[in-house]
């Protein structure tokens, strides 16, 4: 699960893991774009560890997944926006 997600990274609520800053790992992420959703693979690297989970950096996104999290990321409301 996410708390935040951008294009380029995101927090995932993990709870307690082994994962460290540094680790890589493969992730999968369900986006919807152009009215499908799809299933993506990429690879995460650790960046920061916080109480309940991690902040992972993308790892060269194919660029059918950098567009669906750009479309995802600029689709939402930004906060405190009027």
């Amino acid at each position: 699960k996410t708390r935040d997600i951008s294009q380029d990274g995101a927090f995932l609520l993990t709870g307690p893991t082994n994962l460290d800053i540094g680790d890589v790992f493969e992730l999968a992420l369900k986006l919807t774009y152009a009215g499908l959703e799809k299933t993506h693979q990429l690879d995460g690297r650790v960046v920061r560890r916080a109480p309940g989970g991690v902040a992972v950096l993308f790892e060269d996104p194919d660029s059918e997944t950098y567009e669906a999290l750009l479309h995802l990321v600029f689709s939402q409301p930004t906060a405190g926006a009027y």
